[in-house]
């Protein structure tokens, strides 16, 4: 960013028997640090899971296991809960399949595109951008969610939908009450609208990172949110769809598209608020370093510490066509 860098946490693979995944809604600025006589580093954070349970984690230098074409890296990493009544409720499933990580996730839809689907083998690309209010110029998604049926308004809002067609965001220094909420449009639903779904996995490097927001509480240190941490976008060029193979969702690599930035909205202005759901945002971004293959996150930022990865870095950022 323009005021320094961040290791944005996806997805924890947890290595129980039951293979649960677990993404944080809220995560701490990360700590790095360089072990004596050139034996490598270590990353650590603290992030807040769904059941407000507070993880540890951390991982070394040399955990990395792998470092994936669109800048995603892998690391074993190990992790405690320090905080929270319970450990967190797991978001769902994952697998190791050819070498891949994959979620078990969820596409929900109405009779007639549920019967769509099965018939073509495909989910065709949505030009909807995340706000569901206006249509993309430059990039297609197929939308998923680990949210495993939609039977209220909190399962609707959390795939960024609501019966009432809006949504309440509250600035980080306001009181927590409903007449200081900025309201956002976003697509209005009932849960009967959305009654069907299927349920796939999904290669996690073909998942698009999620938006951010930056916290400044005034009594507290600072941190990031992610936006709809139950909304999992496949990116997609225009006219292309997500092919269904035996219950695996495909994208040919000709057929991927994934912006290299991610919109980090200052949560305490009412502009910060909007940007991640509006998109068409320029002057909030997150640049994402695309390591080579052969680098890591710890090994890259020792090298690099102090120097500007941002300026002059000119990116392709998703466009909007005007509203009608």
């Amino acid at each position: 960013m323009p005021h320094g860098s961040v290791v944005q946490p996806d997805i924890l693979f947890g290595n129980d028997k039951d293979k649960p995944f677990f993404v944080p809604v809220f995560f701490d600025p990360n700590q790095i640090g360089f072990l004596p006589d050139g034996d490598g580093g270590f990353c650590r954070f603290t992030f807040v899971a769904n059941s407000k349970a507070c993880l540890r984690v951390l991982f070394f230098q040399q955990g990395k296991l792998r470092t994936h074409k669109d800048g995603s890296v892998i690391y074993k990493c190990f992790y405690e809960k320090i905080d929270g009544p319970v450990w967190p409720s797991p978001d769902g499933r994952w697998r190791k399949s050819n070498g891949t990580l994959q979620l078990f996730l969820y596409h929900h839809t109405n009779e007639k595109g549920f019967e769509g689907i099965n018939r073509s083998g495909e989910i065709w690309g949505s030009t909807w951008n995340i706000q569901g209010r206006a249509q993309l110029k430059n990039i297609a998604y197929g939308y998923f969610t680990s949210v495993r049926k939609i039977r209220s308004e909190i399962d609707l809002q959390e795939i960024a939908m609501s019966t009432i067609g809006q949504v309440g965001l509250i600035k980080t220094n306001d009181p927590l009450d409903a007449q200081f909420a900025q309201q956002i449009e976003i697509p209005a639903e009932v849960p009967d609208q959305r009654d069907k779904r299927l349920g796939l996995w999904i290669n996690c490097t073909n998942i698009a990172p999620n938006h951010l927001w930056m916290h400044k509480p005034m009594d507290r240190p600072a941190y990031y949110e992610i936006v709809l941490p139950k909304v999992f976008r496949v990116g997609l060029e225009l006219g292309a769809t997500v092919l269904i193979d035996q219950g695996v969702a495909c994208v040919p690599d000709e057929m991927r598209k994934i912006f290299q930035y991610v919109i980090v909205g200052d949560a305490d202005t009412d502009a910060g608020l909007t940007a991640p759901y509006h998109e068409e945002e320029t002057t909030s971004l997150a640049k994402i370093e695309k390591l080579a293959l052969d680098d890591d996150i710890i090994g890259f930022w020792k090298e690099n510490a102090n120097s500007d990865h941002y300026s002059g870095r000119i990116l392709e950022h998703a466009e909007l066509h005007p509203p009608e």
